[in-house]
């Protein structure tokens, strides 16, 4: 059979478009299992098998068709609610790292590390991790496992649905971190030491709770994050302004967030194409 296509085709961008590491959608209702609402694993659409899981009945978080702007989200108690990760190569030995999540933070203004995402090492907090606090984004970590903890922060956060993004360049010993499609806000001084991480798996990985060292499918000292998380993508590398640019733009119109995204940005009005 021949196929004779007329007018303009159009397909949207996605992430599938470039290569994630990690990527959890609450949009796509196949990715979540859960029964009443409490939610035992979200799958990773990245290909990569990193899938989010939580066996223990009162850990798990509860999935909300409408919460965050009408929309599917996650939503994570503050106490004791969190999905761990089995696999824990996703901070080895690696040059960049880079965050992109749409979320609310109920509590922003809170000053303890409860994480959004929490890449844990060799038993030292934050290789790579993310915290609302201080009415801020925090984004921080560590290149080599003996390092000592750095971060950057970008203000202002409130409780509405924000898109953050984060970028852990290693090799360019820099770390950025920015809210609703602004310029990333830089680490004075750089970041660390220029390198890659260490080779080493990550101790624990989490989403929506900083882990117990105890276990690395519970909350450490009620750390869980009292948030919605709706979306969050991981790249093995320093995202590129224009893949930035397309991610911010990506989940500012699938979300309903464009009046976030500042004027001028060149996803404001229209969606990112391939």
């Amino acid at each position: 059979m021949t196929w004779i296509i007329t007018g303009t085709q159009k397909v949207n961008w996605d992430p599938s478009f470039i290569s994630t590491a990690l990527w959890l959608d609450a949009a796509d209702a196949s990715t979540i299992t859960e029964s009443g609402g409490a939610v035992s694993q979200w799958n990773d659409k990245s290909g990569n098998g990193r899938n989010a899981s939580q066996p223990t009945a009162i850990n798990k978080p509860t999935y909300q068709s409408t919460g965050l702007n009408n929309k599917p989200a996650l939503s994570f108690n503050g106490t004791n609610s969190m999905l761990g990760f089995t696999d824990q190569s996703l901070g080895q030995n690696v040059g960049a790292l880079s965050y992109f999540i749409v979320f609310i933070a109920n509590t922003p203004a809170i000053s303890d590390y409860k994480a959004l995402f929490d890449l844990n090492t060799n038993g030292n907090p934050d290789r790579a991790s993310l915290y609302p606090r201080s009415n801020a984004l925090e984004a921080g970590g560590r290149r080599l496992d003996a390092d000592s903890y750095q971060f950057q922060q970008v203000s202002t956060l409130g409780t509405s649905a924000t898109i953050g993004a984060a970028i852990y360049n290693y090799s360019a010993a820099t770390l950025g971190v920015s809210l609703n499609g602004a310029a990333l806000s830089f680490r004075t001084g750089g970041f660390q030491t220029s390198g890659n991480t260490s080779n080493t798996n990550s101790t624990y990985i989490a989403l929506g709770s900083t882990v117990n060292p105890a276990s690395q499918f519970q909350p450490f000292a009620a750390l869980s994050c009292d948030c919605k998380i709706s979306e969050f993508v991981c790249l093995q590398s320093a995202a590129s302004d224009t893949d930035r640019q397309k991610l911010e733009g990506y989940l500012a119109h699938k979300w309903g967030l464009t009046a976030n995204l500042p004027n001028g940005h060149p996803y404001k009005t229209a969606v990112p194409v391939p």
